[in-house]
C-alpha cells in the first residue's frame, strides 16, 4: 500500500493516491484469500516444490489470469473514480474487503475439520521422483553394475 500511494502521489495528488492505496491493499487481501482457498496448512511453514504449480502445463492460464487481473481492476478504478469519485473507490474497497473476509472464514471453518496440520510438502504424485535429468541409457548402465552385485563401472 506504501508503494502505490508512493507512486500515485507525484502523479495524481494525495487525495488520489491515498484512495489508490486503499484500494489495491483492499485488492491485495482478496487476492491472497482467493490464492489460499485449497492450501491446508499455515503459510510460510512448508518447504517449496519445484513443478508443483504445474507452471509448465498452465502458463497460460496464469498469464491470461494475471492480465485480466491487472487491467480489469485498474480499468475499474478509473471508472469507479470517473463516476462515484472518492466514494465509489471506498465502497469498491469495502466489497473487496467483504468478499476476502467470507473466503478467509470458509478457509478457517474448513480448516477446523482437519485433525492435523501438514508441515512436509505436498509432492505431485506424477513428479514423485523424475532422476538427476541423466538420459535413460546412462541412468540404466549407472544402476546395472549395482544391481548386479559389481562395483565396476562401465567407461
Amino acid at each position: 500500500m506504501a508503494t502505490a500511494a508512493l507512486t500515485a502521489g507525484p502523479l495524481w495528488g494525495l487525495r488520489v493516491a491515498g484512495l489508490h492505496a486503499v484500494y489495491c491493499g483492499a485488492l491485495g487481501i482478496l487476492l491472497c484469500e482467493v490464492l489460499l482457498i485449497r492450501y491446508r496448512g499455515i503459510p510460510l511453514t512448508r518447504p517449496y516444490v519445484a513443478g508443483g504449480s504445474r507452471f509448465h502445463l498452465l502458463w497460460a492460464v496464469y498469464l491470461s489470469l494475471f492480465l485480466t487481473y491487472t487491467f480489469s481492476s485498474a480499468e475499474l478504478e478509473v471508472t469507479l473514480l470517473q463516476w462515484g469519485g472518492s466514494r465509489g473507490i471506498l465502497d469498491a474497497a469495502a466489497w473487496f474487503c467483504g468478499f476476502a473476509l467470507v473466503f478467509w472464514a470458509r478457509r478457517k471453518f474448513k480448516l477446523r475439520e482437519a485433525t492435523e496440520i501438514p508441515f512436509e510438502p505436498d509432492m505431485p504424485d506424477d513428479q514423485m521422483f523424475q532422476g538427476f535429468n541423466l538420459t535413460e541409457m546412462y541412468a540404466a548402465q549407472s544402476v546395472a553394475p549395482r544391481a548386479n552385485g559389481s562395483a565396476k563401472f562401465p567407461v
